[in-house]
């Protein structure tokens, strides 16, 4: 399996999904890059890369290296384990993993980085499955499930929205939101008309008919959607096809109407006015300019590297993005904060208990001391905003509530409001702009599109006309 590697005095690991994952289930991995996962093991180089120019830890005289292994094959596991079991992980000095990327690669991988004691920093795992003592070495730069699902919660209720489908993937993560609305939908808080599940993105007599009964046994416009970005395109086409324009109202979490890999021209027009609920992370154009005008600093010779020549290229060149390159995706940013809080905790961890030490007596005092409590008490305002862990051990700041439209020519996320679930005696939810809908503006409840039941669910009843798995 290919890595990328650069190793120094102090090393941190990064678990990347370097590799898209196969449409055929009996394969874990293609042989196609995934664009976005590179884009973020590059920004964890980036980060590496400036504090080394900038003399991290200037009295000690050592400097940062990585060592990267892509995660979407078993045999990722497999490496991890060798890793630390041949004790490769001391005579590297691998202080710590960024990674893995999804909840559901960390449910895998997690336990057995905790049960060796490594420390590893996820920019985007938030399963509730994580917070348990078998993964009690994770930490995670985001919100838990539990804060987006009462965000998703919270704007159905403002818009009275009582009516929804459900489209998801049956991975673990994204299953559980499912099952949440279902049993919301069991205590008569809505109506559940139809529900897609897409194991496959393998087109099929039964899926197309799944996704034609969604269109014909609507009883309103809202439709969930938690998939994967490489879904996302799949359902996007199976909608399109049995009906050209279903006008519904799609939310999801995340970013992935802005994925570049996830919608073309064609189809962004499908989720005008969609509502995502994700992260809050600004924007970091200097990456890109470190990427492609220092790249001495980094393999330029790798493979990975000239895939992602070529992507930027074709991002900044395509109409439907900003020039600005990074609006197509600011999980970007949750990468690079991750790398940030792996290495500040290490300084403070030299600073308290390797004092005054020579350099292999530094390296040996860092593999000797245990980071995890560096991590919990770590405090920074990173490019996603405060960086300060929970009891969970996850950062739990304000999700943003986006709102997918077309400005000046160009499809992006703009900024509709914020949902914070530490708020528990105000209001969690608060707009700070008007919602465009396609065809709609809101304004009020008046205005806003409906989606309701044509008679309320009472207590114990759970209306759900149509259900499908593919």
């Amino acid at each position: 399996m290919t890595q990328l590697m650069n190793l120094n005095d102090i090393n941190v690991g990064g678990l990347y999904e370097i590799y898209k994952k196969n449409p055929d289930p009996h394969y874990m991995c293609s042989n196609e890059l995934n664009s976005l996962s590179l884009l973020k093991s590059y920004s964890m180089i980036y980060i590496i890369e400036m504090l080394n120019q900038k003399l991290f830890l200037p009295s000690y005289n050592i400097s940062i290296g990585y060592f990267i292994v892509p995660t979407c094959s078993n045999a990722a596991t497999a490496q991890i384990q060798c890793v630390i079991k041949n004790d490769i992980r001391y005579q590297i000095s691998l202080v710590g993993l960024i990674g893995p990327i999804s909840s559901h690669r960390a449910l895998y991988v997690s336990p057995l980085l905790s049960y060796y004691k490594l420390p590893h920093i996820s920019p985007e795992a938030n399963s509730v499955k994580l917070r348990g003592r078998g993964s009690n070495y994770l930490f995670r730069i985001t919100s838990n499930q539990i804060s987006y699902l009462n965000a998703l919660l919270s704007l159905l209720r403002l818009f009275q929205w009582n009516e929804i489908a459900i489209i998801y993937s049956p991975t673990p993560n994204l299953i559980w939101y499912r099952d949440q609305l279902n049993t919301a939908a069991t205590q008569g808080k809505f109506c559940i008309w139809h529900e897609i599940e897409i194991k496959t993105i393998k087109a099929s007599k039964e899926m197309k008919n799944s996704f034609k009964t969604l269109i014909t046994s609507r009883r309103g416009r809202v439709v969930f959607l938690f998939i994967s970005d490489y879904q996302f395109e799949y359902v996007l086409n199976s909608i399109h096809s049995a009906n050209s324009d279903p006008d519904f109202i799609y939310i999801g979490i995340d970013s992935w109407p802005s994925t570049r890999q996830s919608v073309k021209l064609g189809l962004a027009k499908m989720v005008e006015g969609a509502i995502i609920v994700s992260e809050f992370a600004t924007e970091s154009t200097h990456f890109f300019s470190w990427l492609l005008n220092n790249n001495e600093s980094i393999n330029i010779h790798h493979s990975w590297f000239s895939k992602i020549k070529n992507i930027f290229y074709d991002i900044k060149n395509d109409s439907m993005f900003n020039s600005n390159v990074i609006q197509y995706d600011k999980r970007i940013s949750l990468s690079m904060d991750a790398t940030m809080a792996l290495l500040y905790s290490l300084e403070d961890l030299i600073k308290d208990k390797c004092y005054g030490m020579n350099k292999i007596q530094l390296k040996n005092c860092i593999m000797d001391n245990d980071l995890k409590y560096y991590i919990q008490n770590l405090s920074f305002y990173g490019l996603s905003g405060k960086i300060k862990f929970g009891l969970d051990r996850s950062v739990n700041n304000p999700l943003r509530i986006g709102n997918f439209l077309k400005v000046k020519g160009n499809y992006e996320i703009i900024t509709a409001g914020n949902f914070d679930y530490n708020k528990k005696n105000e209001s969690q939810l608060k707009l700070i702009t008007n919602f465009i809908w396609k065809n709609y503006t809101y304004y009020d409840d008046l205005t806003a599109p409906t989606s309701r039941c044509s008679a309320p669910c009472q207590i114990e009843e759970y209306k759900m006309t149509t259900s499908t798995s593919s």
